[in-house]
């Protein structure tokens, strides 16, 4: 999601057990052997439910592995991370040794930070690297906020612009005040994640960028998507569908169906559905 003005906060990083990993990494089943694995990252307030749907549209041997992140479904009960270099730590220490063979990352609006943070820690680290990112209804990181901040509102006034900017909330949800009330610290804290990002430059990355962009979007234009170029050598697609900010669960089909054939060139021939 867009970003507001950035202001500076330390604290210390979390240290996972790796007994905990299994919190962290969902993973789809598949019937042989598995060529790539595919990370997924939601957007702010999002879970991995959404993407489950991706296996009818994915090869059998690509793994669709979701990140579970805190404060939201099965980890409802845990208080979700709102400074995104803290939760990059935290997932590259919860998911890094699970990472043993070729993967790509998706991730959508907040997922896409979350993404490309982490292959830009990784490539610190000089782990391995992934085969691409997709990053979906994010504008580029070096772009200046333009939207204000939102995180620090009263609850009836940020649910309001919350509705108003990226119509998220499905009526059902938002008016059930007990599912509400359980719903918006995440909710807030994902959106001080986010408006609280500060982007460091950094050399670009030398992974493949597939950019995707909603033509009915309100807030993120595929010219800002496009942006994202300039964080690559490694090539760059850019795709417009059709939908809003959240088009990629409005046809998951067809997003689904451009990232597997995408990735398949990528890794060469190979079984596709």
């Amino acid at each position: 999601m867009p970003r507001s003005p950035r202001c500076r906060t330390r604290r210390a990083r979390i240290v996972i057990d790796p007994r905990q990993r299994a919190l962290w990494l969902s993973q789809s089943k598949t019937p042989g052997p598995v060529r790539a694995r595919l990370l997924c990252f939601p957007h702010a307030g999002g879970g991995v439910a959404p993407f489950y749907r991706w296996s009818s549209w994915l090869p059998p041997d690509i793994q669709l592995s979701p990140v579970k992140l805190p404060g939201r479904e099965d980890r409802l009960r845990e208080p979700a991370v709102d400074e995104l270099p803290r939760l990059v730590e935290s997932i590259g220490e919860a998911i890094d040794p699970c990472l043993d063979g070729p993967f790509a990352v998706v991730g959508h609006s907040m997922g896409a930070l979350l993404a490309f943070e982490l292959a830009r820690r990784w490539r610190r680290l000089d782990r391995r690297m992934p085969v691409c990112l997709f990053l979906a209804a994010c504008p580029a990181p070096q772009l200046p906020p333009k939207l204000e901040s939102i995180h620090r509102l009263p609850e009836s006034e940020f649910l309001r612009m919350l509705q108003d900017r990226y119509q998220g909330i499905p009526q059902e949800i938002a008016s059930n005040k007990e599912l509400m009330h359980l719903l918006l610290p995440t909710l807030r804290a994902d959106f001080r994640l986010v408006e609280t990002y500060e982007y460091h430059q950094e050399p670009p990355l030398d992974c493949p960028i597939l950019a995707l962009a909603g033509d009915d979007d309100r807030h993120v234009t595929p010219a800002e998507v496009s942006a994202w170029r300039e964080q690559t050598t490694g090539g760059f697609s850019l795709r417009i569908l059709t939908g809003g900010h959240f088009f990629v669960h409005q046809t998951p089909g067809s997003v689904v169906q451009i990232l597997a054939r995408h990735l398949d060139g990528l890794l060469g021939q190979g079984a596709t559905r």
